[in-house]
């Protein structure tokens, strides 16, 4: 079964990604790997990010590194 991480707040919050976290969560031998994804809301607007292939070393995980997102409802 997958894990989920939800974070709700009452202001818009500023979102830390750590691939490497991500990665270390998947690679874990007793948890079968579908892929990993993360959606971001602020207000009726969403950004959804999902790849099949793992976190460690992609280019979209080190991307949303990069990003200094700020948001109010976040699911991981």
């Amino acid at each position: 079964m997958g894990e989920l991480f939800a974070l709700s707040a009452d202001r818009s919050t500023r979102l830390a990604f750590a691939p490497a976290a991500f990665a270390e969560q998947t690679a874990r031998e007793d948890a079968p790997f579908g892929g990993w994804g993360v959606a971001c809301y602020e207000g009726r607007t969403v950004q959804r990010f999902r790849e099949a292939c793992s976190p460690e070393g992609s280019p979209l995980a080190q991307l949303l590194a990069d990003l200094e997102t700020e948001t109010s409802l976040l699911v991981a």
